[in-house]
């Protein structure tokens, strides 16, 4: 036995990313002989698929979720050259997760069902009105920020944009929630999607320094003056408030006027954030919400973020293309 082994016993690999709509992906992280040697470096050897939907790249396994659905279980093959032999292993690959909510906004008028749509409401030097959500008949909703020419006749207000959210019509604890928008391109304001949970927004919130109880989480702020589609955990309320931020400054390619999606992990040990399914932030150090929250996707006039470059009779866009939110059997208490 030039190499010490005649046989393989044994093939050990864990999954490292299972999320809605995208593919799955495990890496073999040992593969053991009948010598308990660990192979799993050995030039010599390699993972084999007979289906060629099935990627392999070295170690990686990358199947693709719609072929999970539709096939419970994988068969691959570890297979060494020099001493010629092959193990034969299963993946069985858990699509764990549910749809719970889905808006595709391809419908005639905004689903009021599901939607609060704040109008005539005021914020810090602007106002919000059911005019600037708009559906365009493509399948989008449009939350539009505009600069009126003379002041809103309720308001006061020239800065108008638009809000809206699912309080008291679906409210969830923990799972995957994802919205896939192309985010304005404009300074002095910026687009968000987020959830309001437990008593984050009561005037009598806890002042106890957790975010069990209740928290804010911007699941995606854009702000292009500094190219920067940033994720925060607020909690304790907005008079003690605490937060924990992630920025992705410099990020030119989300404001290149395409869609991309922005997503968040919510689970009973972890917050993760993602943007075009890659993880951009995520931490376990912040107390986990244990709270129900509902939806908003709102737009908002910011004097942080630079100067606003639109003036009187015009506007900007955020166009959102879907909201979708998973649930999943790991998060059941």
């Amino acid at each position: 036995m030039l190499y010490g082994f005649s046989s393989i016993k044994k093939v050990n690999y864990y999954c490292v990313r299972n999320l809605p709509g995208s593919d799955i992906i495990y890496s073999v992280s040992s593969i053991i002989t009948n010598t308990n040697t660990d192979i799993v470096s050995d030039t010599s050897l390699k993972l084999l698929c007979d289906d060629k939907n099935v990627k392999i790249d070295n170690t990686v396994i990358t199947i693709p979720s719609s072929y999970a659905k539709s096939n419970k279980s994988i068969k691959l093959t570890a297979y060494h050259s020099a001493v010629d032999t092959k193990f034969d292993f299963t993946i069985k690959p858990d699509v764990k997760w549910n749809l719970i909510f889905e808006d595709n906004f391809d419908s005639a008028e905004i689903n009021t069902d599901v939607w609060n749509i704040w109008d005539q409401k005021r914020d810090w030097r602007y106002s919000y009105s059911k005019d600037n959500m708009i559906l365009d008949g493509n399948g989008n909703l449009i939350n539009r920020m505009s600069v009126l020419k003379k002041p809103d006749a309720v308001t006061g207000e020239t800065q108008i944009s638009g809000a809206m959210t699912t309080q008291g019509k679906f409210e969830t604890t923990y799972g995957y929630f994802e919205v896939r928008m192309i985010p304005h391109r404009a300074e002095g304001l910026m687009g968000a999607f987020w959830l309001m949970c437990g008593d984050m927004g009561d005037k009598d919130a806890a002042d106890d320094g957790t975010a069990k109880n209740g928290c804010e989480v911007d699941i995606i702020e854009t702000f292009y003056h500094r190219k920067d589609p940033s994720h925060t955990i607020h909690w304790d309320g907005y008079t003690h408030t605490k937060s924990h931020h992630f920025n992705n400054s410099g990020r030119d390619d989300i404001f290149d006027g395409n869609y991309h999606t922005f997503a968040f992990r919510w689970s009973p040990t972890e917050y993760a954030f993602l943007i075009d399914g890659v993880v951009t932030g995520k931490t376990n150090k912040v107390d986990i919400c244990d709270q129900p929250g509902y939806l908003l996707i709102s737009s908002h006039f910011n004097t942080n973020a630079g100067t606003l470059p639109i003036g009187a009779g015009e506007y900007t866009d955020m166009i959102v293309d879907y909201v979708k939110v998973y649930s999943s059997s790991d998060d059941i208490k």
